[in-house]
């Protein structure tokens, strides 16, 4: 019977106190012998290759311990692997191989196991710099505790083991103490957090390590509903109003400031026509503006800068009103059977969208003033004295006022207060009279 006798080497990982009891092993052939030594290899550590070519064969292993105490003794060259180690202990472990055969034989083997204390070169410092999103915010604190932004740590046979102020590793320990806070944007500041690691065993090498925790704010907003603009249309001229409605945005840290600027033609600096500042939202108006395509450009920006991607919307204001034919005087003029005018003077006519008399046809007019704020005039043509109804809702349908009644032919009107609708922002009105039916948009500002 033979056996390897060089040593394995030394295992080069902490590990714990391994006792092996006698282990009895009855083997008939070389490659089962193996494979069951590799088992033993993998579970427990070192064990040498046994080869017998015969007879079966026990093993017996025994493990004799030295301590050194707490802190050990510190050694140095080849045994120590060359740096110095600090040893806790030293397991010798010796393996007996004895065959069944009628002539006994024994053979032995054994090796070390160096086990040595942590020290500071094992520690593993968490990130020098830490940043948190301030919506991670709890009850209007952010955690800054070390087990958000990380513990030292040493890496152990078991896993990796956080070295805090109440879990020392063997003669590891560390303890840290944060420095006042610097505030710099809403919600959002910074400040330096100061670990000390130190070795109970070598207190002249006691570790200070600086780190900085960030709480900030790098997210834009984020856009929640769209903005919108429509056009009302002057009567006497060829211009009108644009009402903008500002868009909604969300912000997890602070306010978010919204404005827009107003283009008549594709966005330039030579084009600029108006400015909105809608920082709390609502509606804005520009006043007396031309006929023509106007882009408004809405921008938002938090209070830590934060700009989101900015949105553009496009419409042409047109002429969509129908003109109609009047008479300047408004003199009373009589038509005779057979078609000719009574009187021999010229009858002017005018090429104004609307006028102030009474018309023949079906019409429901723009609410003056609009955007409004109080009491505003719906105006209205009938084609002859009849019931009517005028029906306000709101975006989504909803009813908000009705008014119905009997109204003389021709021109009719109806005020309305904003205070009886409890809404803002853009409504609908419906006029209905026999078979006629129109509706148009008006604006209630907050």
């Amino acid at each position: 019977m033979g056996i390897a006798n060089a040593l394995l080497g030394t295992h080069g990982r902490d590990t714990a106190l391994i006792d092996l009891n006698e282990i009895d092993l009855g083997r008939s052939s070389h490659a089962a012998a193996r494979l069951f030594m590799d088992s033993l290899l993998l579970d427990y550590g070192y064990m040498p290759m046994v080869i017998e070519n015969c007879d079966s064969w026990d093993v017996v292993v025994t493990d004799e311990y030295e301590s050194y105490g707490d802190c050990g003794i510190d050694i140095t060259g080849w045994e120590a692997q060359e740096e110095g180690l600090n040893i806790s202990g030293i397991i010798k472990r010796t393996f007996v191989v004895q065959d069944g055969g009628t002539k006994t034989d024994l053979d032995s083997a054994y090796i070390q196991m160096v086990f040595r204390n942590p020290n500071l070169y094992d520690v593993r410092l968490p990130h020098i710099n830490v940043n948190l999103e301030c919506d991670e915010i709890e009850e209007g604190v952010a955690s800054t505790d070390p087990a958000v932004t990380g513990y030292p740590f040493v890496s152990t046979l078991t896993g990796f083991v956080e070295l805090t102020p109440s879990n020392e590793i063997c003669n590891l320990a560390a303890s840290y103490e944060d420095l006042e806070r610097v505030e710099t944007c809403a919600n959002t500041f910074k400040f330096r957090r100061e670990w000390t690691v130190y070795d109970w065993c070598r207190p002249a090498t006691t570790v200070i390590y600086n780190q900085i925790i960030n709480i900030g704010d790098w997210t834009a907003p984020v856009k929640e509903t769209d903005g919108y603009m429509f056009f009302t249309e002057n009567a006497d001229d060829c211009s009108g109003s644009l009402v903008l409605e500002a868009p909604s945005y969300e912000d997890a840290c602070g306010i978010v400031s919204i404005s827009a600027k107003v283009h008549l033609g594709i966005p330039s600096i030579d084009n600029e026509v108006g400015f909105f500042d809608a920082s709390q939202g609502g509606e804005g108006v520009l006043e007396d503006i031309p006929f023509g395509t106007y882009y408004v450009v809405w921008t938002a920006q938090d209070d830590c800068g934060n700009l989101a991607p900015r949105d553009t919307i496009t419409e042409t204001f047109e002429d969509v009103v129908s003109p109609s034919c009047i008479i300047d005087d408004q003199r009373s003029i009589t038509i005779t059977n057979y078609g000719t005018i009574d009187s021999e003077e010229e009858v002017a006519l005018s090429d104004r969208g609307e006028a102030w008399m009474t018309a023949a046809n079906f019409e429901l007019k723009q609410n003056t003033p609009n955007p409004f704020k109080g009491e505003t005039v719906i105006g209205f043509n009938l084609v002859e004295a009849s019931n009517a109804t005028l029906t306000i809702n709101d975006v989504t349908g909803r009813v908000l006022k009705v008014v119905s009644g009997d109204f003389a032919k021709g021109a009719n009107q109806v005020s309305i207060d904003s205070k009886e609708l409890l809404a803002a922002g853009v409504l609908y009105y419906t006029l209905t009279a026999g078979e006629y039916t129109a509706t148009k948009k008006m604006v209630i500002m907050e």
